[in-house]
């Protein structure tokens, strides 16, 4: 099953994806005359911003854009990285950031659709989303119910068990708690937020996720002090195996120029979900006036999430001499595993940063 499924993913990562999702980001930035870096400041204040007159949704600006985090900021962030490293070699990070800066372009057009298009449902909460534009603006009702459905199976898949697969094998190595316990737990809490409705993931998500992200940044900042003269050296070592490919030593199995490419594209979409199209369905529920400002607040979470937090947690990996370090089975560590080898190797019970995260 395990062969059957990296055979799979193999298939779908190829070059006609990495081309649509790299193409569809270049693209858009030039229509779009590169919006995201001109505007991006202006995106930024309107993240803070009060409600507009006139502005109808459920929930506010900041927290439809940690709603639309929450599900990266922690297992993308962090599992995601590791596991391209381990995968791409550094030069998976070099591809991200690049991924991540044209995917704004993406993320500010699915999330404009998003809020142009969304409708009131029975419980008076907004709905939208890819299927909501899709069915109303392409006026395909099959492509509509096809991203459902396999919307679904992604939320599932990439939404839930690399979540709760990371968290509680992080638990587990800090805490030593079992994760079918950790699991119980998790579905009960996740249970009684889902069961408020879009408010009550806004609320909760606008509380949890800044905590999260701005515990495990400080923790991710304070290692990369430690290792300041080691920085220079990190960043020549990600912009090289970017082109160059990086050579096999210690437990990493070494990666070509196409394993980074590949990689590095694969985990940015993890990590920001632009091309996903499933961030959107948070902004369709913002309190807003404008599509086009909701749409640049939701481009800003790429910046946020995979050009800060993912840098930090590559670099921390870097500095700390990490990559390549095997485990008991003799088997290169990846994914929670790594960052918990990586932050105790400088700070005492930095495992704990990591779980927590």
């Amino acid at each position: 099953m395990e062969e059957l499924l990296y055979q799979i993913k193999n298939w779908v990562w190829s070059a006609p994806l990495l081309f649509l999702l790299l193409g569809t980001g270049l693209y858009l930035t030039i229509i779009l005359k590169g919006m995201q870096f001109r505007y991006l400041w202006f995106a930024i204040k309107q993240v803070f911003s009060p409600k507009h007159e006139g502005a109808k949704g459920d929930i506010s600006h900041f927290e439809a854009l940690m709603t639309s985090l929450a599900g990266a900021i922690g297992t993308g962030n962090i599992v995601g990285v590791t596991t391209g490293i381990a995968l791409g070699g550094m030069g998976a990070i070099f591809w991200m950031w690049i991924t991540a800066l044209l995917s704004m372009a993406t993320k500010y057009a699915e999330s404009l659709l998003a809020v142009k298009y969304r409708v009131m449902d029975k419980r008076g909460e907004m709905i939208g989303g890819p299927m909501e534009y899709i069915e109303r603006g392409l006026k395909w009702k099959w492509m509509a119910v096809l991203f459902a459905l396999l919307g679904s199976v992604a939320a599932v898949g990439t939404g839930n068990l690399i979540q709760v697969n990371s968290i509680s094998e992080a638990v587990s190595a800090t805490l030593h708690i079992n994760p079918w316990i950790t699991g119980i737990i998790l579905a009960f809490v996740t249970g009684a937020v889902i069961i408020g409705g879009v408010k009550s993931i806004g609320h909760v998500a606008g509380v949890l996720v800044p905590l999260m992200a701005a515990f495990y940044i400080i923790g991710g900042v304070i290692i990369i002090l430690f290792h300041l003269p080691d920085v220079p050296g990190a960043l020549l070592l990600i912009v090289k195996s970017a082109f160059n490919g990086q050579a096999a030593f210690g437990g990493f199995a070494g990666a070509s120029v196409m394993m980074a490419l590949q990689t590095g594209v694969m985990r940015s979409v993890l990590t920001n979900e632009a091309g996903l199209g499933i961030s959107s369905i948070a902004a369709a529920a913002a309190i807003t006036d404008s599509p086009g400002r909701q749409a640049m607040i939701t481009m800003t979470g790429a910046l946020l999430s995979t050009l800060i937090v993912c840098t930090i947690t590559g670099l921390v990996v870097a500095v700390t001499g990490s990559q390549g370090v095997v485990g008991a089975d003799g088997i290169a560590i990846s994914g929670a595993s790594l960052v918990i080898d990586a932050f105790n190797s400088t700070i005492t019970g930095g495992g704990y940063i990591v779980s927590i995260g």
